[in-house]
């Protein structure tokens, strides 16, 4: 799996200069305040990916400017690397439209949106529609506050299981353990059956010879008593 490995913001939002987010490690978390920036980086990741933001929705490209570039500031980039050493960058000034770029792990560089979007659909094939899938690979690498909240807020195991389990995606694979444990109850249920069955006829066997050793026993003494 292709995950994020470094992010580096520069003049975007709330982040005025550049700042470095290492993504290394299993988990990554963000704390601090409201607007000190956690939902930025969010926005950074999406906007450097898809050259949208999805809470902004359609904006003029004056508006976008406004909502991206740092408000002193003049420009503002994201660039990502990807644990396959793709490196992915998009920046914007006040009197320029937005620029993105991609370079591959043997340093070759395309840019455009089109050319970047094939160098993504590339490096991120989809195996139902050859397109990459954005909001997979965001939930693979990345965790929202409302998810963790849920989670915090969940009162049973049961409750944060099943919000665990729509975070991680792992709705699917749930439904197929419990379907597997069904198949399992019907196993154990025929086993249980046979094993009750095969009793039965062990112990109708037992008395048969029963009968048989008496019925023997009977003929014996009958012999014995002709005699």
């Amino acid at each position: 799996m292709i995950r994020l490995k470094q992010v580096t913001i520069k003049n975007f939002r709330n982040f005025q200069g550049e700042y470095e987010f290492d993504f290394t490690k299993n988990i990554t978390i963000f704390l601090g305040d409201n607007g000190n920036g956690k939902s930025s980086i969010f926005d950074a990741i999406q906007w450097c990916i898809t050259g949208k933001i999805d809470r902004f929705g359609e904006n003029s490209a004056e508006s976008w400017r406004n909502i991206l570039i740092n408000k002193d500031s003049n420009d503002c980039s994201v660039e990502i690397l990807f644990s396959n050493e793709l490196k992915l960058k998009r920046s914007v000034s006040r009197n320029s439209n937005i620029t993105v770029s991609c370079q591959d792990g043997d340093d070759r560089v395309v840019r455009g949106e089109g050319k970047v979007k094939d160098c993504l659909n590339s490096a991120f094939v989809n195996s139902q529609n050859n397109n990459f899938d954005f909001q997979e690979a965001l939930k693979s690498s990345l965790l929202a506050q409302d998810q963790v909240l849920n989670f915090i807020a969940s009162d049973t195991p049961t409750q944060r299981y099943n919000v665990l389990s729509s975070i991680l995606g792992m709705e699917e694979i749930a439904k197929i353990k419990q379907n597997l444990e069904t198949v399992r109850r019907i196993i154990e249920k025929k086993v249980n059956e046979e094993d009750r069955i095969e009793k039965q006829i062990t112990e109708e066997i037992e008395n048969q010879k029963l009968k048989l050793e008496t019925k023997h026993d009977i003929a014996n003494i009958n012999i014995e008593i002709a005699n």
